[in-house]
């Protein structure tokens, strides 16, 4: 019996319509003291190249050559990431995550046109409260520590789906309360002048009303 994979979702369907993840142990995150609080904060980004790395089994890898991290005493944050829509970090490197200290992340990336189209697609249904939901859902029940967001649309306007003002409308719902503690953190791209300049103004405004962490980087 072959070791089933942690798949991407691929699709917007396949992200509304993730349930649970199969079962698997994942170690606790522990409370590993790094630095002053004041120190900078490093967040290391693990691209898997579409999925094509070894290390992407609900049990692991066996090979020997395969990729290895050593300086999790380096970094505050690790994030696993793909070029599909939502990336779900494997319990494997949740679990070497949480025994160092270090916040494990997924991602939630739109790139160019495909990226536009699931945009578009998000607000025409009116999706915006139940990608969040979603999101939430998956964080919380396969035990990381929230997600990269990464927009490349390339759109000449500030395209986030979860963002203001609807994220102010989830501020106090016990959804959110879950999250209390997690990680969202925010990456724009695109052609037109000033877009990933208003990106970085505006996370500040999407991420404290949902009650989510966001790291000094």
């Amino acid at each position: 019996m072959s070791d089933p994979e942690v798949a991407a979702l691929k699709t917007l369907e396949e992200l509304v319509g993730f349930k649970k993840p199969q079962p698997c142990a994942v170690e606790p995150l522990r409370d590993v003291k790094r630095g002053e609080p004041d120190d900078p904060k490093i967040l290391f980004c693990l691209d898997t190249m579409g999925g094509s790395l070894e290390d992407g089994f609900l049990h692991g890898c066996e090979k020997s050559d395969s990729y290895r991290f050593h300086h999790w005493h380096l970094i505050n944050s690790f994030v696993y990431f793909s070029h599909h829509l939502v990336t779900i970090p494997p319990p494997g490197w949740i679990s070497a995550g949480h025994k160092h200290g270090v916040k494990v992340l997924g991602t939630f990336a739109v790139e160019s046109g495909p990226g536009a189209k699931v945009l578009s697609k998000i607000r025409k249904a009116n999706l915006v409260s139940v990608v969040a939901s979603q999101l939430a859902h998956i964080a919380a029940s396969c035990k990381f520590d929230g997600w990269l967001i990464n927009i490349k649309s390339g759109q000449g306007f500030w395209p986030l789906p979860l963002g203001v003002p609807q994220g102010r409308n989830h501020g106090n719902s016990p959804l959110c309360a879950r999250l209390l503690g997690h990680l969202a953190r925010q990456f724009a791209a695109g052609r037109h002048a000033g877009l990933a300049e208003r990106a970085q103004r505006e996370e500040h405004v999407f991420l404290r009303p949902l009650r989510w962490h966001l790291p000094q980087i």
